[in-house]
């Protein structure tokens, strides 16, 4: 299928307080075929996790309708 990794809110928000140069180095070490990991895929969590900055949920407890 691919190769890649999870991506959290935590280092999400951790990208969003760098230099816009620095976010496009994280972005090419991790997506570019030739010089980076050459990701191909990604995973997120649905819900909060533990790297979330907080914790929520997006479905109603006992939602049988989902």
């Amino acid at each position: 299928m691919g190769f890649g990794g999870a991506f959290t809110e935590a280092a999400a928000y951790t990208l969003s307080q760098v230099s816009p140069d620095k976010r496009q180095e994280v972005i090419e070490s991790n997506f570019d075929q030739e010089q980076g990991l050459g990701y191909t895929i990604g995973r997120i969590h649905i819900h909060s996790c533990e790297f979330a900055l907080e914790n929520y949920n997006y479905v109603e407890d006992n939602d049988v309708d989902l």
